[in-house]
C-alpha cells in the first residue's frame, strides 16, 4: 500500500513538474513569437508576412536608393526646394488648410471648395514626407497642418473636413456619413493614409499613420462584408462607384502592419465593383487607372492567376488602343473619360496629369508582378512625355490636361473639359480650384527614385535610366548619366558581391546597335525589348557601360487613329518632340509637311534645361517652298510664353 502511494506521489509530482516546464517553456515562446502583436487593430505588428508575395521582382526600399543628379535630379531638386513650399502657400492662401482647423475648433466658417478638397491636401503631405528628411524647413512647415488634421478626426477615426464642418452639419444634421449621393469619403482615406505612410517611413513620425489606421479600422467594420454606400449610376461612367484609390492605401497597409482585414477589404472592394468581369477600360481616366493599380496590388499579395490575365488584358486595352504617343490617356471627346478605342483627336484631348501619374502607378505595378520590359517602357514613355509635360522649368505652373497639339485659340468648355478653370489656352496655371495635379505631380516626384531599381532573388534590375546610388545589405553601385539627353549610361561596382545586373533594352531602340560593355570588354547578342543579365562575382572598380544609339527617327501614324493617319512625329531616345512656335517664327506650324526621306539634325542647347534641340528640313504646303523646322522635346513646351504646338506633321508625299 505505501509502495503504491509512493508510486502515486512520483507520478503526481512528475506530472505537475512536466507542466509547469510545459507552461514556462510555452510562454517563454510565446512572449518571443507574439510579444508584439496588436492589443488593438492599430498597434503596430511585428509578425508582419512576407510582402510583395507573388511579384516577380520587388521593390527597394526608398532609403536605399538615391537620385544624385542629372536630368531626373533637377526635377527633385525643383520640387524639394521651390514647388513643395510654393503650392504650401498656395493652398493656405486658398483656405483649404483651414478646413481642419474650423472643425477641431467647432469654428462658423462654411467649408472652402469641394468634397475632395482633403485630397490635395494629403497628396501635399505626402510628397512633404518624401522630401522632409533632408528639408528641416519642409518639415518644419508643416507641423502646424499636421496638428490640426490630427485634432479633427473624430473619435471613431472618421475624417473628412467637409462632412464634419460644423456649418454644415446644422445645416444637414448629423447624418451625413457615407450616404448613397455621397463622395470621396474612402477616396480622401486612401491619401491621408499614404502620407501617413510617408512621414512614418521617411521621417520616423507616425501620427497621422496612426490616424489611417484608425480611419481604416472605421471602414473594415462598417463595410467589410458589406456593399460599399455610394450610388449605381450607369450613365456617367465617371460614376460607376466611389473615387477609387482606397483599395491601394488599404493594401500598403496591411504591407506594414500585416493586418489581413486591410487587405481583404481591398478585395472586397473590387468583388464589389465586378472589376474583375470588366470587359474593357471605360470611365474616369484617373479612377479606372486608380482601381486598376488596387487590382494589381491585391494580385501582387494573393497571386490569383486569372486576377494577372485580367490585368494584362486590361493594361494592354489602355497602352495599344487608347493612349497616345505620349502616354497620356484621356481623349477629351467626354469630358476626363477614356473613349472608345483609336478614338484619338489632337486638338480636343484631355490626358490629365493625374491619369498620366496613375498611368504610371499601374505600370510599376504590372512590372512588379511580370519583370516584363514593356511595362518599364511605357512607364518611361508616360513619365518623360506625358507627366513631366505637365509642369513648368520654374516648378511653379501646372497643366491640368495636356494638349498633344495647340492653335492658340482660347476656349470656354461648357462641357466641364477644365476643372477649375473655363479657359483653355497654352499656358499653366499657377494654381487650379481643383488643385489634384500639383501635389500628385510632387509625391510622385519625392519617391522617383523607387522606379530605378527592381530586386529579385538573382539581382537588381536596371529599369529607368537616371544619376543614382544604389547601396543595400548585398549591392552597392553607383549610376552617372546625362540621359536621356545623352545615350551613354555607367554603372560603377562599389563593394564586392556576387550578383545578377539585369539592363533593361528599351523597345524603341531595335532599329539601331546598343553597346555594353563589361571592363571594356563587349556584350555580344543585346536585344532590344528584353533585359541584359549580366551575372558574376563583381569586385569593387568593375565598370559597365550601357550605350544607346540617340539617332533621332520617324514614327509613322497609326492607320487606326484618325489624328494619326498620314503623319509623322519625331522621336529621340525615350523623348517624344514637338514643333512650337517660338522657335519656327518664320513659318505658319499648321502649313508644314515631312519628306519621308527628311535629314534631322541635333544641336545641344544650355536653354529649356539643357535641351537637344532637332532641326528638319520641311515643306511649306501653301506657300510650296523648303523651309527649315526647329523641334523641342514635348514636355518642354509653354515655357516661353504663350505658343502654337503640334506633335503630329503630315507627311510630303
Amino acid at each position: 500500500m505505501k509502495h503504491i502511494t509512493t508510486k502515486l506521489r512520483n507520478k503526481t509530482f512528475f506530472c505537475i513538474t512536466f507542466s509547469i516546464i510545459l507552461f514556462v517553456g510555452l510562454t517563454i515562446y510565446l512572449s518571443y513569437t507574439y510579444a508584439d502583436l496588436p492589443k488593438t487593430n492599430t498597434d503596430k505588428v511585428s509578425l508582419i508576412p512576407q510582402t510583395y508575395a507573388h511579384a516577380t521582382v520587388k521593390p527597394f526600399d526608398l532609403s536605399e536608393a538615391k537620385i544624385t543628379g542629372g536630368y531626373l535630379g533637377s526635377y527633385v531638386e525643383r520640387t524639394r526646394n521651390i514647388g513643395i513650399l510654393d503650392l504650401f502657400e498656395k493652398m493656405k492662401k486658398h483656405g483649404s488648410f483651414k478646413n481642419f482647423k474650423v472643425v477641431a475648433e467647432g469654428l462658423p466658417d462654411r467649408h472652402v471648395g469641394g468634397f475632395n478638397e482633403d485630397e490635395w491636401v494629403h497628396k501635399l503631405l505626402e510628397a512633404a514626407g518624401y522630401f522632409a528628411p533632408k528639408s528641416p524647413l519642409i518639415s518644419d512647415t508643416f507641423q502646424p497642418l499636421i496638428k490640426d488634421i490630427l485634432a479633427s478626426q473624430d473619435k471613431d477615426g472618421y475624417l473628412q473636413s467637409y462632412y464634419q464642418n460644423p456649418a454644415y452639419l446644422k445645416e444637414h444634421g448629423s447624418n451625413v456619413r457615407f450616404l448613397k449621393g455621397g463622395r470621396h469619403e474612402f477616396y480622401v482615406f486612401g491619401h491621408l493614409a499614404q502620407a501617413g505612410m510617408a512621414w512614418k517611413n521617411e521621417v520616423g513620425d507616425d501620427r497621422l499613420f496612426k490616424a489611417s489606421l484608425r480611419y481604416a479600422d472605421l471602414l473594415c467594420d462598417l463595410f467589410g462584408s458589406k456593399p460599399l454606400p455610394y450610388k449605381y449610376d450607369s450613365d456617367r461612367g465617371d460614376r460607376k462607384y466611389e473615387h477609387p484609390n482606397h483599395e491601394m492605401a488599404m493594401v500598403e497597409l496591411y504591407r506594414m502592419t500585416g493586418n489581413r482585414r486591410y487587405l481583404d477589404f481591398a478585395a472586397h472592394t473590387l468583388d464589389d465593383y465586378g472589376f474583375w468581369s470588366f470587359s474593357e477600360v471605360s470611365g474616369h481616366c484617373v479612377q479606372e487607372n486608380l482601381l486598376l493599380c488596387g487590382g494589381a496590388d491585391v494580385y501582387l499579395e494573393t497571386g490569383k492567376p486569372e486576377m494577372l490575365k485580367h490585368l494584362e488584358a486590361m493594361w494592354m486595352d489602355v497602352v495599344e488602343r487608347k493612349s497616345y504617343v505620349t502616354g497620356g490617356v484621356g481623349n477629351g471627346v467626354d469630358s476626363e473619360n477614356y473613349g472608345k478605342p483609336y478614338v484619338l483627336p489632337n486638338q480636343q484631348n484631355y490626358c490629365e496629369t493625374c491619369a498620366s501619374i496613375s498611368k504610371v502607378f499601374f505600370d510599376w505595378r504590372m512590372l512588379l508582378a511580370t519583370d516584363h520590359s514593356k511595362y518599364a517602357d511605357d512607364m518611361e514613355n508616360t513619365f518623360y512625355n506625358a507627366v513631366l509635360s505637365g509642369v513648368s522649368l520654374s516648378g511653379t505652373e501646372i497643366f491640368y490636361t495636356n494638349h498633344v497639339e495647340e492653335d492658340g485659340t482660347k476656349t470656354k468648355q461648357p462641357d466641364g473639359l477644365l476643372v477649375g478653370c473655363d479657359i483653355r489656352d497654352s499656358q499653366r496655371k499657377p494654381y487650379f480650384d481643383v488643385s489634384c495635379c500639383a501635389p500628385n505631380f510632387q509625391r510622385l516626384i519625392g519617391s522617383l527614385q523607387q522606379y530605378l531599381f527592381t530586386l529579385s532573388p538573382d539581382g537588381v534590375q536596371a529599369q529607368l535610366y537616371g544619376n543614382a546610388e544604389l547601396k543595400t545589405s548585398t549591392v552597392h553601385l553607383r549610376e552617372t548619366t546625362d540621359y536621356p539627353r545623352d545615350g551613354r549610361i555607367q554603372f560603377d561596382i562599389l563593394a564586392d558581391a556576387k550578383f545578377e545586373l539585369s539592363l533593361r533594352i528599351p523597345k524603341w531602340t531595335e532599329s539601331t546597335r546598343v553597346f555594353i560593355t563589361v571592363n571594356g570588354k563587349e556584350v555580344p547578342q543585346v536585344k532590344a525589348g528584353e533585359y541584359v543579365k549580366l551575372n558574376q562575382f563583381w569586385k569593387k572598380g568593375d565598370k559597365i557601360i550601357l550605350e544607346f544609339d540617340m539617332k533621332p527617327r520617324l514614327i509613322k501614324g497609326r492607320d487606326q487613329v484618325a489624328a494619326e493617319k498620314g503623319k509623322l512625329a519625331i522621336m529621340r531616345g525615350p523623348l517624344v518632340y514637338c514643333i512650337e512656335s517660338p522657335d519656327n517664327r518664320n513659318i505658319n506650324i499648321s502649313d508644314v509637311a515631312l519628306p519621308l526621306n527628311t535629314i534631322i539634325k541635333e544641336e545641344k542647347t544650355n536653354d529649356l534645361n539643357g535641351t537637344v534641340r532637332l532641326s528638319a528640313q520641311a515643306w511649306d504646303v501653301v506657300n510650296q517652298r523648303e523651309v527649315q523646322i526647329s523641334t523641342i522635346p514635348y514636355h518642354l513646351w509653354a515655357n516661353r510664353g504663350e505658343s502654337t504646338m503640334k506633335i503630329w506633321i503630315p507627311w510630303k508625299n
